[in-house]
């Protein structure tokens, strides 16, 4: 494997990463800290991925 196979591959990770921290922000059982501890990965993260969350379902509101 090379070393951009890994990359490519991390990245599609990561992807499929962020969409289950939606799913878990869209529960709303689990606090942004929880969810970050869960994951593995930083509370900042997580409000990062709610807000461009947040405002690209802004977004495609204001289109219909």
């Amino acid at each position: 494997m090379k070393n951009s196979d890994f990359e490519i591959m991390h990245f599609f990770d990561r992807g499929a990463m962020k969409k289950e921290i939606i799913k878990e922000l869209k529960k709303k059982k689990l606090s942004q800290s929880d969810i970050a501890i869960k994951y593995g990965v930083s509370r900042q993260y997580i409000s990062q991925i709610k807000k461009r969350h947040a405002m690209k379902g802004a977004t495609d509101e204001r289109a219909d």
